[in-house]
């Protein structure tokens, strides 16, 4: 199973809703603080990311990472696209980066 980290802007409450899934958050470990740098240093295999920027601001190549980008950090929203969300991590694989538009 991969290891899927929630970067510290992705709502925390997603890591209950990916029910297949075994997801870390950046905010339920307390690592608020780390850059997502540092979160991607970490080893985890796919990071889900709310940062709409994260493609410009780190070099992903070369990466075993894959990157899941939701277009918005609002749970309200986020919550009713959760089989969606699941589908691209299924999906996920090393370098690949897949946005998943909700709104």
């Amino acid at each position: 199973m991969a290891r899927i980290i929630l970067d510290h802007g992705a709502p925390h409450q997603l890591r209950r809703a990916l029910t297949d899934r075994q997801v870390d958050s950046a905010f339920y470990h307390g690592w608020a603080q780390f850059r997502n740098g540092e979160l991607i240093a970490a080893g985890f295999e796919i990071i889900i990311t709310c940062d709409q920027r994260i493609k410009y601001q780190q070099n992903l190549s070369g990466r075993k990472l894959a990157v899941v980008e939701l277009t918005t950090n609002r749970w309200a929203l986020i919550k009713q696209h959760v089989e969606r969300i699941s589908a691209a991590i299924s999906l996920a694989q090393p370098g690949s980066y897949q946005i998943v538009e909700i709104g």
